[in-house]
């Protein structure tokens, strides 16, 4: 069951520098909420150019969820999000659902960052030094010997007396309900 907004926007993000679009939807009780948008290069965006160098309007406002997804379609289609003078990486209406392609041609999922790339032989060198000791060790292995001196359980062994004295003293709490 969806919650029912008094508002169901469909917006304009325009970057002022660089004159760059972002169209989306917005369900919400408040309009001017400051919402922007959520769309990733949106988000980079933002970070960069800083807040204050955008601004966001209405375009449409709708009086439904499923009116909203309907308009968002027809204004974020293929044609406007694969133009490079915008933010939108998909078309609208998904309420957000990642599609198989996006409309910048991107396959669906994240690409590793340095996928391609060649590593230096001083980067080769470090990752095989690495693996090598983590294979020694073993991945999910750590050092225990601190976990098996005396002086942490006796530290351990104190913390748990005044844990449970502090517990009695409260009313008697224990783990036996």
């Amino acid at each position: 069951m969806a919650f029912v907004k008094k508002h169901y926007l469909i917006y304009c993000t325009i970057n002022k520098i660089n004159e760059k679009m972002y169209v989306g939807q917005h369900a919400t009780d408040n309009k001017n909420d400051g919402y922007m948008g959520s769309g990733a290069l949106l988000f980079k965006a933002i970070k960069k150019y800083g807040k204050e160098n955008f601004e966001t309007f209405i375009l449409n406002e709708c009086s439904s969820f499923e009116e909203m997804n309907e308009l968002e379609k027809k204004w974020v289609d293929l044609e406007w999000c694969s133009d490079q003078r915008n933010y939108n990486l998909r078309e609208g209406g998904n309420d957000g659902r990642m599609t198989q392609v996006n409309c910048k041609g991107q396959p669906k999922g994240t690409i590793p960052w340095n996928k391609g790339m060649k590593t230096g032989p001083q980067t080769q060198e470090t990752i095989e030094k690495r693996r090598n000791s983590l294979i020694k060790r073993g991945p999910f292995k750590r050092n225990t010997d601190f976990f098996k001196s005396e002086e942490y359980k006796m530290r351990q062994s104190e913390n748990m007396k005044r844990v449970w004295a502090e517990r009695k003293l409260a009313g008697g709490a224990s783990l036996r309900g």
